[in-house]
């Protein structure tokens, strides 16, 4: 799976930047902790994502990187198939 593959920033739990195959790539996030898009080191937004209130992908433009993470992706949600979840520990 991608998530071991790459090495990922957080501070206080939340996820805000990956590193993979040496391209960082940061995290644009909506209030509820979505990422919203991804942002080059040229600080060029390259792909965006807007769900539906359940997590289902409404619209995506551009090159989603190979990130797992999307719908509260910040939080450390991440799909691992197209029917699977996964839902970090929580404090």
């Amino acid at each position: 799976m991608g998530v071991l593959s790459a090495s990922y920033l957080t501070v206080d739990g939340e996820i805000l930047s990956e590193t993979r195959s040496g391209v960082d790539t940061d995290y644009l996030t909506d209030p509820l902790g979505s990422v919203a898009g991804l942002i080059d080191s040229t600080q060029a937004i390259f792909a965006t994502q807007g769900y539906w209130p359940y997590g289902e992908v409404q619209t995506s433009v551009g090159l989603w990187n190979g990130t797992p993470f999307g719908f509260i992706g910040s939080m450390g949600y991440y799909t691992e198939l197209p029917s699977a979840t996964y839902v970090r520990a929580r404090l």
